[in-house]
């Protein structure tokens, strides 16, 4: 009996191990498909039931850590696998890679801090940070480091890489770029570079990610700004217009001096020729400061002659309503009235004036500036968003309220389209009201009208065209100081398109071409704005010279 029952014992223990055997089996087959499916990029694998928490636990404990899973260039990790001589590099970059990887084995400080200086993975993946970029400043500074003990034996140079990689579908549905800061050896050249990358990411164990490299800075293609012609010629202009700039303050601050000397003894003179003459009154004294009078009155009696107050105050107020600075009694030649056109001290009391003309649209000045902190709020956010190290959280953002305002930013545009337009046709009828053109142009009909038009563009050119070619000629030495210098890649190729095609945004016809030739890519605007202006001309000039045909011209199809 006793054997019967142990042997039933047995029996049950035989069938429970054989099914827990059977259920690890297929456990197992379950995890590695779906870690093949992850790796192969599936959206989803499918599970029922408690079986889909298993294979999620079980990937994830594949995948070490997200910094492993990141981990593109690490310096320790090299000089672990690195075997001198190393054939896929140059002599010179494999020579100095041995003696850096060698010196941070053994804890050498400027191989220590070099292997900092490079970028690695920093924390906020999920919230969009991009930019590994390590220190650059850090990386030359070792360069300039008079003690031998800090400095490395070798040039160094800071290289930026751009990367692409691709990651499980359950961590990032889509391939993200990053950008990679390496503080290497001066001697190393692009393909070296790659050559260290693919050694230093190549893993032990397979991870499920597929690295690229997409583009590789050096700092061996440096940009020098002394040998740039278009440096000098910004050079040359920045110091012709602040020497007029200075020349014209000075005339304007000679003028004044000179216009208040001749009111202040011409308001002594008329005193004199305003005071009645007393028997016995003492002699009088006058003080008279800029503008401002004081005079002590000493009688015999010890009375005060008031008789001369009606004459001071009317005097004084005639000499405060002529005595303006921008208007002098002299007349100014053609040359002293261009050389004032640069006084500081002019430009800044005419910005600063609050006082607007009866036949002005004053209500423009307030939507102007409404529409101006507009477009500037949204260009800084746009800005801010591509180089920011958190660019998930727009997505957040995005969704309250007052983001609106930086969705909506054309809007602003719009705006100044629309003023751009009433200005022009309220100043071109508010001058033709005022002035006879045909004695302007001293002629009629067809002549009269194409001078006009003449005129009114050259004018618009001459105004605009001085300070936008100064303007594209900072943006291209500053894109091009950049492109060569900066950590971060720029946004358009300026330093490319500037050099080539400026000569489209000076004709303003830059918008008739590709996007990728434009110089300067947000003077799309002043191009379009000019594009209008030439139309919007033509339209007015015959709006004067025949109503019915501009009405028929700009009546909207039926």
């Amino acid at each position: 009996m006793k054997r019967l029952v142990m042997f039933l014992l047995a029996a049950v223990g035989t069938v429970a191990a054989a099914s827990n055997a059977s259920v690890e089996e297929v456990s197992g087959d379950l995890v590695d498909k779906g870690l093949n499916s992850s790796r192969r990029g599936m959206k989803s694998v499918d599970w029922n039931g408690d079986a889909m928490e298993t294979p999620l636990v079980n990937v994830t404990a594949r995948i070490k850590s997200l910094e492993n899973l990141l981990e593109v260039f690490n310096p320790q990790r090299l000089a672990r696998r690195w075997i001198y001589p190393y054939d896929n590099l140059t002599n010179d970059c494999g020579t100095h890679m041995d003696q850096y990887l060698s010196q941070l084995g053994e804890g050498v400080l400027w191989a220590l801090k070099m292997a900092d200086a490079s970028g690695r993975y920093v924390p906020s993946f999920f919230w969009g940070n991009s930019y590994w970029t390590g220190s650059e400043s850090l990386c030359y500074h070792l360069n300039s480091n008079a003690s031998k003990l800090e400095a490395p034996p070798f040039k160094l140079g800071f290289y930026t890489v751009r990367l692409q990689i691709a990651l499980p579908q359950y961590i990032s549905p889509n391939d993200r770029r990053f950008l990679l800061g390496l503080c290497l050896p001066f001697s190393c050249n692009k393909q070296d570079v790659r050559q260290l990358l693919q050694l230093s990411a190549r893993d032990e164990e397979p991870e499920p990610r597929s690295i690229q490299i997409l583009k590789v800075r050096s700092p061996h293609n440096s940009y020098i700004m002394w040998h740039d012609r278009t440096f000098w010629i910004l050079f040359a202009v920045s110091v012709l217009v602040l020497s007029l700039m200075a020349l014209g303050t000075g005339y304007d601050i000679y003028l004044v001096h000179q216009s208040r000397h001749f009111f202040n003894e011409n308001y002594t003179y008329e005193i004199t020729r305003a005071s009645p003459p007393h028997l016995g009154e003492r002699p009088m004294k006058l003080d008279v400061g800029s503008f401002t009078q004081s005079a002590t009155l000493s009688s015999s009696d010890g009375v005060i002659n008031h008789g001369l107050e009606g004459s001071l105050g009317t005097l004084n107020e005639s000499i405060h309503t002529t005595s303006n600075d921008s208007d002098t009694s002299e007349n100014l030649g053609l040359v002293a009235e261009m050389v004032l056109a640069f006084s500081v001290r002019r430009n800044v009391l005419t910005i600063c004036d609050q006082c607007v003309g009866s036949d002005t649209i004053p209500t423009i000045h307030g939507l102007r500036s409404i529409s101006m902190g507009w477009v500037i709020l949204g260009h800084t956010c746009l800005v801010a968003f591509k180089y920011s190290d958190n660019m998930e959280y727009r997505s957040v953002v995005e969704k309250e309220f007052l983001f609106q305002t930086i969705n909506n930013g054309a809007y602003s545009v719009d705006t100044f389209f629309f003023i751009s337009g009433l200005l022009v046709s309220f100043l071109y009828f508010r001058t033709v009201s005022k002035i006879d053109i045909t004695q302007v142009t001293r002629s009629t009909g067809f002549q009269n009208s194409a001078l006009q038009y003449v005129g009114l563009m050259a004018y618009r050119y001459g105004r605009l065209t001085v300070p936008y070619l100064f303007v594209l000629g900072v943006v291209e030495v500053t894109m091009k100081w950049f492109y060569y210098n900066s950590v971060f890649e720029p946004p358009t190729a300026d330093h490319v398109s500037c050099p080539s095609y400026w000569w489209r945004n000076a004709l303003y016809i830059n918008t008739l071409f590709p996007v990728q030739d434009m110089c300067m890519l947000w003077s799309w605007y002043l191009a379009d704005d000019t594009q209008f202006y030439v139309l919007g001309c033509a339209l007015l000039i015959l709006a004067v010279r025949s109503v019915p045909i501009s009405n028929a011209s700009c009546k909207p199809p039926q």
